[in-house]
């Protein structure tokens, strides 16, 4: 995705929470107009992102203007990559204990 692809993906995720399961999946309603503003991109680009997601089955467009769905893809998609930055950050720390422990032995 373009610049700010990731952090307008994680917004809609966002905006989208009920308080429930993470990611959501269901309808959200966007303000492009908003989204633009915050990321201080054109609105033209965040649709141009929201149509990469899109082709990414991860969302649709709703049943009207400024509403989009969250689709299941997205969430099982989003769980396997915090998974999986979660167990680099997991195999990171072990071997940095690791090497602590060798500096102390050594």
């Amino acid at each position: 995705m373009r610049s700010a692809g990731l952090l307008i993906l994680f917004d809609v995720m966002h905006q989208a929470d009920t308080g429930g399961a993470f990611p959501p999946v269901g309808q959200v309603e966007l303000s492009v107009a908003a989204i633009a503003r915050h990321y201080d991109v054109s609105r033209s680009h965040v649709l141009s992102v929201l149509r990469d997601i899109e082709a990414a089955g991860w969302i649709e467009k709703g049943p009207r203007d400024g509403v989009w769905i969250l689709l299941p893809a997205l969430q099982a998609d989003i769980r396997i990559f915090y998974g999986i930055t979660y167990l680099g950050l997991i195999r990171a720390t072990e071997m940095a204990f690791e090497r602590l422990e060798a500096k102390k032995a050594g």
